[in-house]
């Protein structure tokens, strides 16, 4: 009998990483926020480290692996989750088998053996399933801890009418805001950019909150992004003044509600909800499948979200420390920010 393993682990050099994302692009699982793109963006605009370990068979095919960002502190690699990237998880190729307990077999012994690699590596794992990968078992079994977390989804099949889909409140608004003076604008141009980001700063003033990125750092990731047409801004004016702006996301079936940001001296007049729906139109008009809101997990966001009346979705996060090094380290850092408030 041949002692020879099944599947090899291997970290992929920079000039693979094109072909990582062609892998991205037929995974079941795989999403946008899978792609180096978007995740080598992100890593850049924090100093985040970034990585790729990929899964093969043993006639050396890639077949699964994780691409990841992270931190060394204290001695300690952190896988961590970030910023909006909502989706960041293995993935896996399909073994093709006939029977779905042959399947879950394969797929959990390579589950297994990828926690085992990483682990000999970084302390700190965090991983974000998208709503169609809903085995974490192998996970729960091996220690992590988890988290269950939501978003809304919108089908855009083609029975899907949007204007009869929205609950009374957000038609009355609607119907209020058609008499008032405004335009649409979409596009990804330089201007934009800057016009939606002043937005995004408004939007976290108000909430007494610094947005993440700076100026430059928004302007690179939408460039970054937009060299495959996978992101599109949304602007609606008030008497030629910009209110409210929405970022899209666009992947392969399923776009993204990525970002919003608003004046709050307008948000009563329910220009808001004119440029939600029209971002939803605009999105069904590009053949996409799904529209996923992403997220829904704080009670203000989760309210309004749920206003337009969309299918509510769970999905999983998945946590572990290793050793008691890291869970020390942790503990103590904990301790020092609670004594500085």
């Amino acid at each position: 009998m041949s002692t020879e393993p099944k599947y090899s682990f291997r970290y992929l050099d920079e000039n693979e990483y094109a072909m990582w994302d062609d892998f991205v692009e037929d995974a079941e699982t795989g999403t946008l926020f899978h792609k180096t793109t978007h995740l080598k963006s992100i890593s850049e605009a924090f100093n985040y480290h970034f990585s790729i370990l990929g899964i093969y068979n043993k006639n050396d095919q890639l077949i699964g692996g994780l691409a990841f960002a992270y931190t060394r502190k204290f001695n300690i690699s952190n896988i961590l989750i970030p910023y909006i990237t909502p989706y960041y998880s293995p993935l896996i190729k399909s073994s093709g088998k006939k029977y779905s307990s042959k399947e879950e077999s394969y797929r959990h012994t390579i589950v297994y053996r990828l926690i085992d690699e990483l682990s000999k590596r970084f302390k700190i794992i965090n991983l974000t399933f998208p709503p169609n990968d809903i085995d974490i078992r192998p996970y729960i079994w091996s220690g992590f801890k988890t988290e269950v977390l939501y978003t809304y989804e919108i089908n855009l099949d083609m029975d899907f009418i949007p204007d009869e889909q929205y609950n009374p409140d957000i038609k009355r608004r609607i119907s209020k805001a058609q008499n008032l003076d405004y335009k649409l604008q979409q596009g990804d141009a330089d201007e934009l950019i800057n016009i939606y980001y002043d937005l995004q700063l408004k939007s976290y003033q108000k909430q007494k909150a610094l947005f993440p990125l700076s100026r430059t750092q928004f302007e690179s990731y939408v460039r970054n992004m937009r060299t495959d047409n996978n992101i599109c801004i949304y602007l609606i004016y008030y008497q030629s003044k910009p209110v409210n702006g929405i970022t899209v996301l666009y992947g392969k079936d399923t776009a993204y509600y990525f970002l919003a940001g608003s004046d709050p001296e307008y948000l009563s007049t329910g220009l808001n909800q004119v440029l939600f729906v029209y971002v939803v139109n605009e999105v069904k008009k590009r053949k996409i499948s799904k529209y996923d809101l992403r997220g829904a997990n704080t009670p203000s966001i989760a309210f309004y979200k749920a206003t337009y009346n969309f299918p509510l979705i769970p999905y999983y996060r998945v946590f572990k420390i290793f050793g008691q090094k890291a869970k020390i380290l942790l503990k103590l850092k904990a301790l020092y920010e609670r004594c500085k408030i």
